[in-house]
């Protein structure tokens, strides 16, 4: 999934579609955008130590998926996403793009599987998983 490998594809192969996985652009995510979100809100919260120091070590946290957490992690994950909406928001669109597709109502039309956290499902926009799809 980078550029290099894209462009090593079409030199040998230039008839090729290269085509991701979801499961590696949600891994990708989970790791990359995840952390940047989480880096850039520790850095706001330079001048608070002790706020800092929780949000930094949420890192294994947040890419666990909700399911396997313990009773304490969930707790903990819920006051750290409650007290950072662009964490929140962030880890929501992870959760609802590990989905994406994945369900079908009985009308055939796919949707997102729930974050489990209320008010949050107008932020996901993918054109699978729209009502209109």
């Amino acid at each position: 999934m980078t550029t290099a490998y894209e462009l090593e594809i079409l030199e040998h192969f230039p008839q090729a579609e290269v085509v991701y996985d979801l499961f590696h652009v949600v891994a990708k995510y989970g790791c990359e955008v995840m952390d940047r979100v989480r880096v850039d809100q520790a850095n706001r919260l330079r001048h608070d130590r002790p706020t800092r120091r929780v949000l930094k070590s949420t890192r294994w946290l947040l890419q666990r998926n909700q399911q396997n957490l313990s009773a304490p992690q969930a707790v903990h994950l819920d006051e750290v996403l409650q007290a950072n909406r662009p964490l929140m928001t962030a880890y929501i669109l992870r959760d609802d793009s590990s989905g994406c597709g994945s369900n079908a109502d009985r009308d055939g039309r796919r949707r997102p599987r729930s974050s489990g956290r209320a008010g949050m499902a107008e932020l996901h926009s993918c054109p699978q998983c729209s009502p209109s799809a």
